[in-house]
């Protein structure tokens, strides 16, 4: 399934839309890009978080988590191997590899690739393209091409996001 998540640097946006194949939104993503810091969330239509991709503040910048609805935090450990860069989690045995300057990434799962992140970058917009091979990846992929893009795109200033929430949720 190929997923296209479109970033425009526009003040009024809130939240990004994750569209399919088929340019339907799938998922909405909410948060701070601008920071390495900031939590991001994933949600599906319904304004039902899914997933999350958050930093520890405790360790260096080269660790990560993502938390994934119902699961055990999974720690992103980022290596540098000079061009090129891996990101890994072990307990998943999931790993991603690939290079800005290609705007190309690999995901794999153990020795078999499961998906393929394309980001391309034009003057302050980028659009990020996943083509993922089992719809079971599709919030690990997601958010980990988010994390790749945080990593290597925080020179364009990409615009703050308020994390909305549903007015019949606060009832």
């Amino acid at each position: 399934m190929l997923y296209q998540i479109h970033l425009v640097n526009n003040i009024f946006q809130n939240q990004f839309e994750v569209t399919n194949q088929y340019h339907e939104i799938s998922y909405f993503i909410c948060g701070c890009l601008n920071t390495l810091s900031q939590m991001i969330i994933l949600k599906t239509k319904n304004n039902e978080e899914i997933g999350r991709l958050y930093h520890d503040k405790k360790c260096s910048n080269s660790k990560y988590y993502i938390k994934i609805k119902d699961n055990a935090p999974i720690n992103i450990t980022t290596v540098n191997l000079g061009y090129k860069e891996v990101l890994f989690a072990a307990h998943l045995c999931y790993w991603a590899y690939g290079n800005v300057k290609n705007q190309q990434f690999y995901c794999y799962k153990g020795i078999k690739k499961i998906a393929t992140i394309f980001i391309a970058i034009k003057s302050n917009d980028i659009t990020i393209s996943c083509d993922i091979k089992d719809n079971i990846d599709t919030t690990y992929i997601l958010l980990t091409a988010i994390l790749i893009t945080k990593l290597h795109v925080s020179t364009l200033h990409l615009p703050n996001l308020k994390i909305l929430t549903n007015p019949q949720l606060q009832a």
